[in-house]
């Protein structure tokens, strides 16, 4: 993982830093809206990066993210060296609901077993059952950014959508929707009129 940092001043030099994007934005001085894409620093002010930072302050790419969700589906072991990184009982734990979520499919009609209906939570991350597949999956946003990490352990399937558009939550779910029903060979929704409505 060669690209993941807690620095912005390493990410910054590295020449592939993105910068996010919130649109509607709203001046909370004058209480107008604007349309207007505008970039949203990743950090308020020098020195208080951790103030807007997710995921602990790590900066990565979609590269070093495949990587990692390859190690997740590995049971914690790094894919090439077989070298344990994360214990395989933490994976698990951290997969494992503590909580029920929503006790209603949010699509009870696209979830094959009622008894996999509900969506569970524990340690951040949500586990549901989506078109016979079991997920496990962990969202995150800060100004400017949006992720979504989906795994299928079940299928040895990872989806990683990461956005520099704060206002992209439907779009990634839509995305991420879509290109597993392709993966799996399933009938196509349209995930854009879903979401609309």
């Amino acid at each position: 993982m060669s690209s993941s940092t807690y620095s912005i001043k390493d990410a910054e030099a590295s020449g592939r830093f993105a910068h996010g994007f919130e649109l509607n934005t709203y001046n909370i001085s004058t209480g107008a809206r604007s349309s207007r894409a505008a970039v949203a620093p990743y950090y308020l002010r020098s020195g208080h990066e951790k103030a807007a930072a997710g995921g602990g302050g790590v900066l990565t790419s979609a590269r070093d993210m495949s990587i990692w969700v390859s190690m997740l589906l590995n049971n914690g072991r790094h894919l090439d060296t077989n070298e344990t990184i994360v214990p395989e009982e933490v994976v698990n734990h951290a997969a494992t609901g503590v909580t029920v979520d929503s006790a209603i499919a949010s699509y009870p009609e696209l979830v094959s077993n009622p008894l996999q209906a509900p969506t569970l939570y524990g340690s951040g991350q949500r586990i549901y059952s989506y078109r016979g597949h079991e997920i496990i999956e962990h969202g995150g946003s800060i100004m400017g950014f949006k992720s979504q990490v989906t795994r299928y352990p079940n299928d040895n399937l990872a989806i990683v959508v990461l956005s520099n558009d704060f206002n992209a939550g439907l779009l990634a779910e839509a995305v991420k929707r879509r290109i597993t029903d392709e993966i799996f060979g399933l009938s196509p929704i349209d995930w854009d009129t879903r979401y609309s409505s």
